[in-house]
């Protein structure tokens, strides 16, 4: 069956949420993805089932449902995933949500969590795809045991939205780790949009390292976009125990008057800046060459 996505007008008879892109006028809507506390029995909003990549209605029997008989967050019901009868089973249930018009802005998916407080474990997942389908990014919630039905347990999962971002992937997380059917409960699931998240410095790795006589080596490194710099150490000891540092911007240069026969040592890392303070990636592997005259 193909899934189907509902337009904002049907979202809107059905009274279904929408998330408002920030500093836009545009709305978007997310099928039953949303807050949607009042889910009935009938509604055409669907999720997928991983597993077996087919669509399942709200309220089918064993896959996903609007439940009622436990006190839901806010409203009447709230949703139950059904997962398979084997034990330490998983079951990932998603919708999809175009975000081809959030690109470098962050998103966030986050669910309330209920449960009878057995050992089966539940929590929320969240993917960045690109047109084809590609997977540019992936954030998982722990997955929790001993959830209560007070609804006290919040999971919460943020990314932010690439360039090449299309499709915005919304999992529900459910494991059977004992009895006979996981005691796994969502409720006033969220996806919002908001300014970009910081994120760390992808590493850098030196890409060039030889003696060019004269007592200089030269050096280079992989260029990293989004980075403000490079810092740069250089050693006579593999420990760098004693080290020499410089900042650059570029991504190549020499090592001059060195010391003729010593081996050195050398490592790079990135950093961006946050404010006014520098934060660092990784330093890549060293690699190290000999001074020759």
């Amino acid at each position: 069956m193909k899934k189907r996505i509902l337009s904002l007008a049907l979202c809107v008879v059905l009274s279904l949420s929408l998330f408002s892109v920030i500093g836009a006028a545009q709305t978007f809507a997310a099928d039953n993805l949303l807050k949607n506390p009042d889910a009935e029995s009938g509604d055409l909003a669907c999720w997928i089932d991983s597993s077996k990549e087919k669509c399942w209605k709200v309220c089918t029997e064993g896959d996903i449902e609007a439940k009622k008989s436990l006190s839901s967050k806010s409203g009447k019901y709230y949703f139950m995933a059904g997962v398979p009868s084997e034990k330490d089973s998983e079951r990932y249930l998603y919708q999809d949500v175009s975000v081809s018009s959030l690109k470098g802005k962050s998103l966030t998916f986050s669910a309330f969590l209920g449960g009878l407080g057995t050992k089966d474990k539940i929590g929320i997942k969240l993917e960045i795809l690109d047109k084809k389908g590609k997977v540019l990014s992936s954030k998982s919630s722990k997955l929790y045991s001993g959830v209560k039905s007070d609804w006290s347990k919040k999971a919460s999962v943020a990314l932010n939205v690439p360039e090449k971002g299309y499709t915005a992937r919304a999992y529900l997380a459910a494991m059977m780790c004992d009895g006979v059917e996981a005691d796994c409960f969502f409720d006033d699931l969220s996806l919002k949009s908001g300014k970009a998240l910081f994120e760390n410095p992808q590493p850098t790795e030196i890409t060039v390292m030889k003696s060019v006589g004269n007592r200089s080596i030269k050096i280079a490194w992989s260029k990293v976009k989004g980075v403000k710099g490079y810092q740069v150490k250089w050693s006579l000891s593999k420990k760098f125990k004693k080290c020499k540092k410089v900042f650059a911007t570029v991504t190549k240069g020499y090592l001059n008057k060195l010391t003729k026969g010593k081996r050195y040592y050398l490592k790079v890392r990135t950093y961006k800046m946050k404010g006014k303070k520098k934060v660092y990636s990784k330093w890549c592997k060293a690699k190290s060459a000999v001074a020759k005259q």
